[in-house]
């Protein structure tokens, strides 16, 4: 579970608020809005695992505009 104050210290609700209002659909309001952070370790890996290819497409990319 995850602590509540610490979610009011990360202003977690507004930064969930400010993703919501740049999806560019329906269903992706949805999704973001209720998004909620992980709390299980093997849940976590496997995010970092799915969006690590990406992450380094978008370095190479940043690197080649600089």
């Amino acid at each position: 579970m995850v602590n509540r104050k610490v979610l009011e210290t990360l202003e977690y609700t507004k930064v969930r608020a400010r993703l919501t209002e740049k999806a560019t659909s329906d269903p992706g309001r949805r999704l973001c809005a209720e998004l909620e952070p992980m709390t299980e370790t093997a849940q976590i890996e496997e995010a970092q695992t799915q969006t690590a290819p990406i992450i380094q497409l978008l370095k190479q990319l940043l690197v080649q505009l600089i």
